[in-house]
């Protein structure tokens, strides 16, 4: 479904029925082209009832299995919530959030859903056929980009300002976020973090998390990446993380947007990592840039902070 236009009071909200979690064939592609979107009594845009591709996942959880084994790396290619940024196109997502509804008598949750882009599922968020020039500007008043399972970015240009976390992706047993290619920038208030992994139950202590980048994505995480109740995840793959300000290049990695280190930022190129420059990029540093590893200048490095190692 190609979406385009203005919808100042209303939501994008995906359900293909009950069975849809075990039925491969529910799978729903949004591309958004152009779209400004405001919603401010719930998510902008909900997959509410798709197909979850984690099937290990979704046999545990209905009892139908002993064990779940987390793996920290997740194939999501057959997931039913797509997510398409049209080349060139902006995006504009505003949201709220469903607090806790109960069912009536009781105090069992039947309805929480905390960002403003929502997917109870396993869900891809991607640029435009490796066109990356397609923008998602998503505007929380609780979290940003919320999975309940699984999270992979293929590509595109992602902003998002909220007044909780950014992104979280959560569920008892593992939580996977993977980033190929492309530039994320996720800001969460306060005390709030850029992503945070969640595991929601106290006693989900094996819970892994896992972050991964590839395709030189560039990952901002303003507020921090945090994990609730089980270790931080530390990034893999190839691509530049910054968590909050502090930056670490993972792998070997070429710039394919130009790149500035604030005053209070730093960015580490380690021992085992390069960082290249090439012709028609700039890297801009007005904070502090330490050299280990290997650091290329095929471009322009525009320097008024710190550069040691070169």
């Amino acid at each position: 479904y190609r979406i385009t236009g203005t919808l100042s009071r209303g939501q994008i909200f995906v359900d293909l029925g009950d069975g849809a979690k075990t039925d491969p064939g529910a799978v729903v592609t949004l591309i958004l082209d152009n779209v400004d979107l405001t919603c401010t009594v719930a998510p902008a845009v909900f997959f509410y009832q798709v197909y979850e591709c984690d099937t290990d996942w979704v046999a545990y959880d209905a009892g139908g299995a002993e064990d779940y084994a987390a793996s920290g790396v997740a194939d999501t290619s057959a997931a039913g919530a797509n997510v398409i940024l049209a080349a060139g196109s902006e995006n504009n997502i505003t949201g709220s959030h469903v607090a806790r509804i109960y069912k009536e008598g009781t105090t069992k949750k039947l309805h929480k859903y905390d960002g403003a882009f929502y997917s109870r599922m396993s869900m891809n968020l991607s640029g435009d056929n490796g066109d990356d020039t397609g923008v998602l500007n998503i505007v929380a008043d609780n979290e940003g980009l919320d999975s309940e399972l699984h999270l992979t970015i293929n590509g595109g240009t992602i902003c998002i300002e909220s007044q909780d976390d950014g992104i979280n992706t959560n569920e008892d047993g593992v939580s996977v976020t993977t980033i190929n290619g492309g530039s994320l920038t996720a800001s969460g208030t306060g005390n709030s973090d850029g992503i945070l992994f969640y595991v929601g139950s106290s006693q989900a202590t094996g819970a892994t998390t896992s972050l991964t980048v590839s395709d030189n994505a560039i990952v901002r995480a303003n507020g921090g990446i945090k994990a609730s109740r089980v270790d931080e995840p530390t990034p893999s793959g190839t691509g530049i993380v910054f968590d909050g300000t502090e930056g670490t290049v993972y792998g070997d990695v070429t710039l394919q947007e130009d790149l500035e280190i604030g005053n209070d930022e730093t960015l580490t190129v380690g021992k085992d990592a390069s960082l290249t420059v090439p012709d028609g990029k700039t890297l801009t540093n007005k904070g502090t840039v330490t050299n280990s590893g290997t650091l290329t200048n095929n471009g322009t490095i525009d320097n008024s902070g710190t550069l040691t190692g070169t």
